[in-house]
Parts: C-alpha cells; sequence; structure tokens
C-alpha cells in the first residue's frame, strides 16, 4: 500500500515536455513534435520502423523498441538531428512491450503477444552500466499492462492481462532496494482498481496521481489514485462538457498540466488541464482541431547541444 513517507516529487507545468504525434505510412513512421503551446508542428521527422514497435520518449531521444517480427533490438532517435543510434539489445525479443522510463533508466514489462519469450518478462536498460539486466518476476504475472513512472518512488505497472486470459485489476510498484548486495529491484503490492479497463489501460502520472482510461473503452469517467494518502482509487468525471457522450479513448498522454485524449470513433483530440480539473466538479474539455489522428506521446523539449 501506499506510504506517505515515500512523497513523490511534484511536476509542474513548466517541465519543456512536448506534444509529439507519430502515425504509421506505408514501411515508415511519421513523427510530428509541437511547440510548446502546441500551436503548430515545429518539427516533422520519418522514422523507418517496424509494425507494433514501441515508441516513448527517453531523455532527449525517442526510443524505438521491439516490433513485429518480434525483436530484441533497441533504438535511440533524435529529433534535433534526425539520426538513429542503437542501443544494446534487450534480453528478450517482444512485440508492443510495455514501457516506462525515468531520467537515467528503461524499464520493459511483457508485451502483447503470450507466445512471446518476454511475454511474462521484465528487464531494465540503465545508463550507468550500459546493459539490460533482468528483473525480478512481478507479484501477479501480466502482460498488456501499463507502467507510470512515480518520482522518487518507483514505477507502478497497471492492470492488464494474466495466465488464462485473465483481466486484472490488481496494480504493484517496483522499487529500487536499499542497501548493498543482493536484489537491486523488489515490487510491493498496491490498491486493486474497481474496473479492469478492457484488460489493456492506458495511464498517466501527474503531481502525485495516477489517472487511468482503458484503451478504446467507452468512458466519460476515469479512475484516479492518490500515491500519497490515498488506499484506493476513486471515480472522476474528467470528460466534461463540451462532450455530450462517453469517449472511446485510443490514446492518452499528459504533456505539462495538459491531458491530451484521442477518441477512437471520431478521431477527435481533446485536452483538460488536469490541475483545474481537480478543483472543479465539472472539467471542461477542449478540442484541439490542429492535432492530426495518430498516437499522442509527450516529449522533452529538444536539446539545442544535440
Amino acid at each position: 500500500m501506499p506510504s506517505p513517507s515515500t512523497e513523490p516529487k511534484e511536476q509542474t507545468s513548466t517541465s519543456g515536455e512536448r506534444l509529439a504525434i507519430f502515425r504509421r505510412q506505408n514501411n515508415d513512421m511519421h513523427v510530428w513534435v509541437y511547440n510548446t503551446e502546441c500551436s503548430k508542428v515545429d518539427v516533422e521527422h520519418k522514422i523507418p520502423a517496424k509494425r507494433f514497435t514501441k515508441i516513448f520518449a527517453f531523455q532527449y531521444k525517442l526510443v524505438l523498441i521491439g516490433g513485429i517480427p518480434e525483436s530484441r533490438s533497441v533504438d535511440l532517435f533524435n529529433p534535433s538531428t534526425g539520426q538513429i543510434s542503437p542501443l544494446p539489445d534487450m534480453i528478450h525479443t517482444r512485440e508492443s512491450p510495455t514501457c516506462e522510463a525515468t531520467e537515467n533508466e528503461i524499464f520493459v514489462f511483457s508485451c502483447s503477444s503470450p507466445i512471446s519469450a518476454g511475454a511474462f518478462f521484465s528487464e531494465v536498460y540503465e545508463t550507468a552500466s550500459g546493459r539490460w539486466s533482468p528483473l525480478p518476476p512481478m507479484i501477479v504475472e501480466r502482460r498488456h499492462c501499463s507502467a507510470v513512472n512515480i518520482p522518487d518512488s518507483g514505477v507502478l505497472v497497471i492492470g492488464g492481462v494474466g495466465k488464462g486470459y485473465v483481466f486484472l485489476r490488481t496494480t504493484e510498484l517496483l522499487t529500487r532496494r536499499s542497501g548493498e548486495g543482493g536484489e537491486k529491484w523488489q515490487w510491493r503490492p498496491f490498491p486493486t482498481m474497481n474496473d479492469y479497463h478492457s484488460g489493456f489501460p492506458l495511464s498517466v502520472y501527474f503531481q502525485g496521481r495516477v489517472f487511468v482510461v482503458g484503451f478504446e473503452q467507452c468512458v466519460n469517467t476515469m479512475e484516479m489514485l492518490d500515491v500519497v494518502v490515498g488506499d484506493h482509487w476513486t471515480i472522476l468525471n474528467l470528460f466534461g462538457p463540451p462532450l455530450e457522450t462517453s469517449l472511446n479513448v485510443r490514446s492518452m498522454v499528459r504533456v505539462g498540466s495538459e491531458l491530451f485524449v484521442r477518441d477512437f470513433r471520431q478521431s477527435d483530440a481533446y485536452s483538460i488541464d488536469l490541475k483545474i480539473s481537480l478543483e472543479r466538479p465539472n472539467p471542461k474539455c477542449r478540442k484541439r482541431d490542429i492535432i492530426p489522428f495518430g498516437q499522442l506521446i509527450a516529449v522533452n523539449s529538444i536539446n539545442p547541444s544535440s
């Protein structure tokens, strides 16, 4: 359960993060990085990538990991130069893995295919050592899960599908052990969600809270956990006016204090200010017509020295 002694570091809206969209066209992945105001595209690139390659931000670059055919390969893409450089291969081959990054680590948890070699295995890449290392088994074996980094606490793994195709509501926190010798990492049980969110949850972290919604699940609410003082998940109405019906959320990402969601049925994108939404019973959504169809991700501002 959450402990008040492990209070996470706060995030601010001046984090320097930017919204990015990626979309597959033919055999390439097109990436559009917006300016800090999200009013226009600042950078556009075309990346050769396999189907179901996982793409996410790490430091000032984008990580390209796994894919179909399943692979152990990991590459870094630099948006400021357009160059791709390899990282060491993972231990296990994977397609569409669950990934999360901290300042100096890349975590990979399972993948989508139940027959993949890495289906129920986790590993971590640490920049200090420059290599991948296996992580201890989860408390509950799972794939199709979601993961968020809770600063100064650990990485929270959420829901997913267990063995026997059981949809999971459980969550668990990966933390680093204190002291020297033995296993560096350990899993701690965290509060169980109210819903299994279609067995494919989407999640974001913002100022001590984790928000979860199901992939392509028709919803007008989200679940929220206060990781400092909460011992249970609560239901929030975060999709207020001008929306009149529920959303089928295809993609979700937090950029600063803004939560961006992509509707699957209409291909519309909306944004919600999380800081304001937590203070109002009926928050207002903002339709973002400028954002094209594609997967939403958050990237760090381009490093001027790269």
